[in-house]
């Protein structure tokens, strides 16, 4: 009993093999629990259960798009952010006076070169953000986890001080 208690200690730490994981699987999935152990044969049976949740097609596929979609808005940027670095390195060492190309032409008016290149660069801005939304969700339900895990550290503490 003691191996298992120490099992259960490391797993809610997080230290766990999967093998490990996999016997304290079947400990709470058997009829052999002990009475100290039972309050938590409900959360192994939420892990069994939500493990055997599949994810559909579907959804696979536009998490898949979203991603690709992300990394080519990314490759954009880094395109573009390259042209602009090699124009201003150019541009300082051949032209004294500033211009910039745009769709094939010169353009010498720096306050429209500049009102072109920041329209471009908000589209840009806008495309990003709205691409980075899934991981910004997905640190939220990071710190989530991590509160749960504070909390169900908590209450083991509760119920441990409850027991002695």
């Amino acid at each position: 009993m003691e191996t298992i208690n120490e099992l259960i200690d490391k797993y809610f730490r997080g230290e766990t093999s999967l093998d490990e994981e996999r016997m304290l699987k079947e400990y709470f999935a058997s009829d052999d629990v002990s009475d100290e152990n039972k309050y938590l044969i409900p959360v192994f049976k939420s892990f069994e259960e939500e493990s055997k949740v599949k994810m559909p097609v579907r959804q696979q596929k536009k998490a898949k798009t979203i991603k690709m979609s992300f990394v080519r808005w990314i490759s954009v940027a880094g395109i573009a952010a390259s042209v602009v670095l090699a124009v201003t390195i150019f541009k300082s060492q051949e032209q004294p006076k500033d211009f910039a190309v745009m769709y094939g032409q010169r353009i010498e008016d720096e306050a429209y070169a500049q009102k072109l290149a920041q329209e471009k660069l908000a589209k840009v801005n806008t495309i990003l953000e709205r691409n980075l939304q899934p991981v910004e969700a997905l640190s939220k339900v990071k710190t989530t986890l991590r509160n749960v895990k504070q909390n169900n550290q908590k209450t083991k503490e509760i119920i441990e001080s409850i027991n002695r």
